[in-house]
């Protein structure tokens, strides 16, 4: 069985192949996703469930096409508690390559995530967006 740590790892690598089916898999049928208020290009807010979490990835692919990617840097578990530090790396609107790190809190229970609550600089990540 997978621990904590794979399961999320697994996640972010699923998300970049693109793979929602195993991504989602990872997810409870009620996960509560959260994105801080102020995200640019509309992203902000609380996502509940599949549904609602799919439509979150659709307005992240609307957003930033296939120039979005996570890297994950490291991750650090405690109990039912996975966080991620990591980096965001996009292109700016005049095509420059920007990228911002971030913090990621997952909460999991019976080996799927329940809760994930993202953490960075929205500002700052607009005027990188921006530039």
């Amino acid at each position: 069985m997978a621990d904590n740590v794979d399961i999320i790892r697994g996640g972010y690598d699923a998300f970049a192949r693109r793979d929602a089916a195993d991504l989602f898999s990872r997810f409870s049928p009620d996960i509560e996703w959260v994105a801080p208020v102020g995200s640019p290009r509309g992203l902000g807010g609380v996502y509940k469930g599949h549904e609602e979490v799919g439509g979150f990835f659709a307005k992240v692919a609307a957003a930033y096409g296939d120039t979005m990617a996570v890297v994950v840097d490291e991750c650090v578990a405690a109990d039912d508690r996975v966080i991620v530090f990591g980096r965001f790396e996009a292109h700016s609107t005049s095509g420059d390559a920007v990228s911002l790190g971030f913090v990621h809190s997952w909460t999991l229970a019976d080996g799927v995530a329940v809760r994930m609550v993202e953490n960075f600089d929205t500002a700052h990540w607009a005027e990188l967006l921006a530039a």
